[in-house]
């Protein structure tokens, strides 16, 4: 019995005192048990745990690094696919305008079809280089089309639509579809 008369033992000063000695003891009792070859062993352990570590995180890595591969060769794969078909029909297109004189009705037949199958368009345009002494040809033609308002214009200093002045040459927006009125004639070579 303890001198409080309970039956319990108190967890008083010398209790815990003999415990951390008892501590002590056992921890200097197994540090002096430690052979070399523990030493050795544990280090063996440790060395292999770190190597298979990092080969597992090599491995892993050079996963991740070929599906990302994999994934970036099928993407520029679909990707060149796309461009190639757009191409094709720019390529039919410059050829069709260039072998003949083309009408707008023409163009407009021609282009339709392709930007209902290629969605990556938002309109086909031409636009021909155009010597000064073929501008009026060009603005008539337009006229006869129906496009009232139709002539050669460019943005002014002020951000304004202006008549463009006697060049050389032009490059208007002369055929689109579909066709926008706010962009045709408007001259490229002005900026």
């Amino acid at each position: 019995m303890t001198s409080d008369g309970t039956g319990r033992i108190s967890s008083g000063a010398d209790t815990s005192r003999f415990t951390i000695r008892r501590l002590r003891s056992a921890f200097f009792l197994w540090r002096m048990s430690l052979r070399s070859t523990d030493v050795l062993m544990a280090s063996i352990f440790v060395a292999l745990s770190l190597g298979l570590g990092a080969y597992v995180f090599a491995r892993a890595r050079a996963a991740t690094h070929l599906a990302f591969a994999q994934r970036a060769q099928r993407l520029e794969a679909r990707v060149s696919e796309k461009l190639s078909a757009a191409l094709e029909n720019l390529y039919t297109l410059q050829s069709f305008v260039e072998s003949s004189d083309v009408t707008r009705l023409q163009f407009r037949l021609l282009a339709y079809p392709m930007l209902a199958r290629n969605r990556e368009f938002y309109s086909f345009e031409w636009l021909p280089v155009v010597h000064e002494s073929e501008r009026k040809a060009y603005e008539a033609e337009a006229r006869e089309a129906h496009l009232t308002n139709y002539g050669f214009w460019q943005k002014g200093a002020d951000g304004k639509l202006v008549e463009v002045g006697r060049r050389e040459f032009y490059v208007p927006i002369h055929y689109m579809e579909p066709p926008k009125s706010f962009a045709l004639g408007f001259d490229i070579a002005s900026d």
